[in-house]
């Protein structure tokens, strides 16, 4: 094939697809802000001929490849020739028609839909859109669970409440539920003072290897007794979660950093030091460090293994609720999240706060991570948080960095999370892919939720003319003539 000719296909192949999608994006911009009903017809030439245009370069694109490949005929030439032509005369119609539309004098300025945050929302409305969202988001999922599997719809929605509540299934929910709160009783603080934590992860990680090192070091090898080595795993696990939180914190506070960059970071930085922990204390295993004779060396079991980090959490969430809404750091917290510069006015040390409710969130992120590791697990890994930091920021903001509603959105996330899962392994469908896009489909319809509270969408009304003296004169003097 000519040498020229192709670099010339070439060329023109990738101004088409420039075009497209320039063309495209000016297309959906132009419909979804019609200004009267007179720039419909042009409009939906517009979409036409860009329609031609996408056609005419899969057609072209098909015969280049015979062409190419040396299989042609005299058709495929043909066909090469025209469709660039018409593709071509398909574009040059586009950008007449928008050229031509950008100098037509609008008549009215109000586009076809937009948003309108909305001013206030009624408790009422907000249970029943709420309601309303879990209802389908759980129909939802329990109706693509059974598609994937091709199981019964009504046997996969059983299965999510008996793979939750039934028997010993109840606890291991709760367990659950209260991990995932205590971690967002951690992020809450810096939710409502504009610190967007996203190191969450890295913070849990961080704790738990402190504590598995502590057990390790101190109780299986330093012969310590439990009642001695349980004070040292706590401070060591808080400890290693506050400073951990604090160092995204200070950068913040006097080098104006952008903490969510930051924080993010953190994380990678935490898995690589689990995975060097656990390569040096268990090289050559399987990438998990195991706490060996932990009933000796780990956290004392409460009644059963489930109920310490329950028992544990209560109390941190019901001192979040009352420390943020009743106290004067909470107060604090507020003001900066609102504005630093009034807080700076009113006297409140902005960077003195953020470090503060750093130390905090790092506290508490460390005490999960000793939950983890020290009671539920008795183990590490750069699993070991199990992704609750990036979830907890979806609870806290579902819930609005509200710390009483965050109780229901943690534990509605918890529980649509473990029945999802037993309902799938319950009809045979075991791809963690498959299951990961139900629950992301799920999770996308209770964010939803959220916008629809926050927002409305506002189509156009009809446009009235208003009176002018000229028609009211013309008014009165038929009046008058009559």
């Amino acid at each position: 094939m000519n040498k020229t000719f192709d670099t010339i296909f070439k060329i023109g192949r990738v101004l088409n697809i420039i075009c497209g999608f320039v063309l495209g994006l000016l297309f959906l911009t132009k419909l979804f802000a019609l200004q009267d009903s007179t720039a419909l017809v042009p409009t939906i030439v517009y979409g036409v001929a860009l329609i031609i245009a996408v056609v005419c370069f899969i057609f072209a694109g098909k015969a280049y490849k015979k062409i190419a490949s040396g299989e042609y005929t005299v058709e495929h030439c043909v066909i090469l020739c025209v469709t660039g032509i018409a593709s071509v005369f398909a574009y040059t119609v586009c950008g007449v028609l928008k050229i031509i539309d950008r100098d037509r004098t609008q008549i009215v300025s109000e586009p076809l839909v937009r948003l309108v945050k909305r001013d206030s929302s009624s408790v009422k409305r907000n249970v029943i859109v709420y309601a309303t969202t879990i209802t389908i988001s759980l129909l939802l999922g329990c109706l693509l669970i059974a598609l994937v599997g091709r199981g019964d719809f009504f046997k996969v929605l059983t299965n999510v409440f008996t793979g939750s509540f039934s028997g010993g299934e109840m606890w291991v929910l709760m367990q659950n539920f209260a991990l995932l709160l205590g971690v967002s009783a951690a992020i809450i603080p810096t939710f409502r003072m504009k610190f967007w934590n996203l190191g969450g992860n890295g913070q849990i990680m961080i704790g738990g290897v402190a504590t598995m090192l502590v057990m390790h070091h101190l109780g299986k090898m330093g012969g310590l007794s439990q009642a001695v080595l349980i004070p040292i795993m706590i401070v060591a696990a808080v400890a290693a979660g506050m400073i951990w939180a604090v160092i995204p914190a200070i950068f913040k506070a006097y080098f104006k950093t952008n903490e969510s960059l930051f924080t993010l970071m953190m994380n990678y930085v935490a898995v690589y030091i689990v995975e060097i922990t656990i390569a040096s204390m268990n090289p050559g295993g399987s990438g998990v460090l195991f706490a060996r004779d932990y009933r000796n060396f780990g956290l004392i079991d409460v009644g059963n293994k489930y109920l310490l980090p329950i028992i544990v959490v209560a109390v941190i969430t019901a001192f979040m609720i009352v420390y943020l809404k009743y106290s004067k750091h909470g107060y604090e917290i507020s003001v900066v999240g609102e504005s630093a510069n009034t807080a700076r006015y009113i006297g409140v040390n902005d960077k003195k706060v953020t470090i503060r409710t750093l130390l905090l969130s790092g506290a508490i992120c460390g005490i999960i991570g000793l939950l983890i590791v020290g009671g539920k697990d008795h183990m590490v890994s750069t699993d070991s948080a199990g992704n609750m930091g990036f979830t907890a920021i979806m609870t806290v903001w579902l819930a609005n960095c509200n710390p009483i509603a965050m109780i229901g959105t943690c534990f509605y996330v918890s529980f649509i999370t473990k029945g999802m899962d037993a309902a799938a392994t319950a009809i045979g469908v075991t791809d963690n892919s498959a299951i990961n896009i139900v629950l992301g489909v799920v999770y996308f319809c209770i964010i939803t939720c959220s916008f629809f509270i926050n927002y409305k969408l506002v189509f156009r009304k009809s446009e009235v003319k208003p009176q002018t003296k000229a028609n009211v004169a013309a008014v009165d003097g038929g009046a008058n003539n009559g």
